[in-house]
């Protein structure tokens, strides 16, 4: 259902267009037995923790680029179920429609980003990411922010150079390719 097949592009006459908003309040929870127990100032919610749970080893890295990174002014970690969070609606390749939660919204300068993170590429070049679905992913989010003005793609870690990467323009299976640039290159 996750492959790239030649189909018939779906309109779905049912999807709700909604303005999306931060929500005011968040509840998260945290790993107590971490031995970092940071509050990440980027974030736009007070005193999120370092150690905030359910993240993924990718999510965490990305997270602390983001506070790292002098460009980015503010961290939005996106919900991955509920009406209250971005969700972008797209339809597999047996039609039946799923919705697609990207993982981050950031605020860079004056900018929007949207960005998905995925498991990395091992010191190999091999990838680590399990979702069969990242490439359809890659090409909904594309869309959604061509179509919208806004800037992001999908963020991988590449062991062999120990950098976050991010992939915007083509999606591509090999971190050697010019598709997968370096993050830190762009979001300096």
């Amino acid at each position: 259902m996750a492959a790239e097949l030649a189909q018939i592009r779906l309109d779905f006459q049912n999807i709700s267009r909604v303005s999306f908003h931060i929500p005011q309040t968040c509840m998260f929870t945290f790993d107590s037995s971490a031995k970092t127990q940071a509050v990440m100032p980027k974030n736009v919610y007070q005193n999120y923790l370092s150690s905030a749970e359910p993240c993924s080893s990718a999510e965490h890295k990305f997270e602390k680029f983001c506070e790292w990174a002098e460009t980015v002014q503010w961290v939005y970690k996106n919900g991955d179920k509920g009406s209250e969070f971005l969700s972008i609606v797209y339809a597999d390749n047996s039609g039946k429609q799923k919705n697609f939660f990207p993982d981050y919204i950031i605020g860079v300068n004056d900018e929007i980003w949207i960005v998905e993170t995925k498991g990395g590429f091992d010191r190999s070049g091999s990838s680590q990411d399990i979702d069969i679905y990242s490439p359809k992913k890659f090409e909904v989010l594309k869309d959604y922010l061509t179509r919208y003005g806004l800037k992001g793609g999908i963020v991988r870690h590449d062991e062999k150079s120990e950098e976050l990467c991010i992939c915007m323009e083509h999606y591509s299976e090999n971190v050697e390719s010019d598709d997968w640039i370096v993050l830190n290159s762009i979001l300096e």
